[in-house]
């Protein structure tokens, strides 16, 4: 860019000569001369496109502390977030670094193992994604298949998946509560002992290396209420309904809850189920990442069930409006022809 500075100093005035004044030519030149220099117009630029920041609006961020004492500004920000991205970013849970920490150890008896025992676990993932279940309540074949793998140390193992699984879905049970404050859930009839169905406990490990997320959990996992994505670091984060997708910052230690299919059915269409994944950036020096994710249907969850009298009632109401308008446009009808007729 190039720059000119437009001259402060007057505009040249006539000077005299032994002759008297120079002739107004001559003036008229100097004069232009000057004009030309003092205002010549500097060549902008406009920066770049990639210089002005992309602001876009991006799930709340809120206290876990002022949620569960009920502070109208924190509740309404999370509530508004869940209604409008399906999603809200929850600190200070009380989910601390050393569970964390002991989590992402014990994973890695389970992850550390030749893949032809994990199949034992029907592990999912494609080459640069590793995740396992446990699942609760936990059958009787799962929990073999995970003492087998990994052997003495199978009780540690056992109790650290259940401390963190335990909290997690207390955090869940005071957000179930949350929402059912703030809105009407309705049961179908046909959803009965689905809430029953326990909650999963997902550790995800995925590989520096791999640019690429293959996060696929089946619907008979997924199909819960809520989802609560623990970030064990900071990452950047993206929640996707449809055709939209939104990323976002998460610090680490943080929560980011999540909308199920669940949920979305019983809202009746007030909230939208997303899909949340974490996004790593490949690297040839860093270390694995990790990322936890609880799916569960709290009980907290104030779910109505669907009178079916109540469906055939509106359907009948809904049938009489339609029969009292039809009504009315015939008799309307005859009147206009009446009119033009005579």
């Amino acid at each position: 860019m190039h720059h000119h500075r437009i001259s402060s100093a007057p505009p040249p005035t006539p000077i005299a000569t032994g002759r008297g004044l120079r002739s107004a030519a001559v003036d008229d030149r100097i004069l232009t001369e000057y004009l030309q220099r003092s205002l010549q117009v500097p060549s902008l630029s406009p920066p770049p496109k990639n210089h002005y920041p992309h602001h876009h609006r991006t799930p709340a961020d809120v206290g876990y502390a002022s949620l569960i004492r009920s502070e109208d500004p924190s509740v309404r920000l999370f509530v508004d977030s869940v209604r409008e991205f399906g999603a809200a970013v929850v600190g200070g849970h009380g989910v601390g670094e050393g569970e964390v920490r002991r989590v992402v150890g014990v994973s890695e008896m389970v992850f550390g193992v030749e893949r032809e025992r994990r199949r034992l676990l029907q592990l999912w993932g494609g080459d640069g994604e590793e995740e396992f279940y446990w699942v609760r309540p936990m059958n009787e074949a799962a929990e073999d298949c995970f003492r087998e793998i990994v052997g003495e140390d199978f009780h540690f193992f056992r109790d650290t998946m259940e401390g963190i699984s335990t909290k997690l879905e207390s955090i869940a049970e005071n957000v179930g509560q949350i929402l059912s404050q703030h809105m009407t859930l309705k049961k179908p009839s046909d959803a009965d002992g689905v809430a029953s169905a326990g909650s999963i406990l997902c550790v995800q490990k995925h590989n520096p290396l791999n640019k690429e997320r293959n996060h696929n959990i089946e619907r008979g996992c997924s199909y819960r209420a809520l989802g609560l994505h623990l970030a064990t670091e900071d990452l950047q984060f993206r929640v996707t309904s449809g055709s939209r997708s939104v990323p976002f910052y998460v610090p680490g230690g943080c929560l980011v809850i999540t909308v199920g299919e669940q949920l979305q059915e019983w809202s009746g269409g007030d909230l939208e189920m997303v899909t949340g994944e974490a996004i790593f950036e490949p690297s040839k020096d860093a270390e694995p990442s990790y990322l936890i994710e609880f799916m569960c249907s709290p009980s907290s969850l104030n779910v109505e069930p669907v009178d079916p009298s109540e469906k055939k009632i509106i359907s009948l109401m809904d049938q009489l409006l339609i029969i009292i308008s039809l009504t009315f446009l015939h008799l309307f009808w005859t009147w206009i022809s009446s009119v033009f007729a005579s």
